[in-house]
């Protein structure tokens, strides 16, 4: 069995999701819409959850993180997250497939 070794680019960090793709995420990269991003406490990577970007109005923000999460995480909605207990990063790159699946 081949092992592929996963080119993390300096200061971006790497974990699995939930179906064991690879998510790189860049935490210095600037948050657009309709980003994937990941909302995460910086003091636990266990705590975690990724979604997609949807920032609301300028005047609407007040300390939020506003995500839509994708199934099968959830029943799919608008989530909102503290900025305060929690931080955001964008997705900079998904490997698919990251283990053997055939067990």
């Amino acid at each position: 069995m081949m092992v592929r070794l996963l080119q993390i680019p300096r200061g971006c960090f790497a974990l699995r999701d939930w179906n064991e793709d690879v998510l790189v995420v860049d935490p210095r990269v600037p948050v657009r819409a309709f980003d994937r991003v990941l909302i995460y406490r910086p003091d636990d990577l266990r705590i975690r959850i990724a979604g997609t970007y949807v920032p609301r109005g300028a005047d609407e923000d007040r300390g939020t993180i506003r995500i839509y999460v994708d199934p099968p995480h959830d029943e799919g909605g608008y989530h909102e997250f503290d900025r305060e207990l929690l931080a955001v990063a964008k997705i900079v790159r998904t490997d698919r497939g990251g283990g053997d699946r055939s067990h």
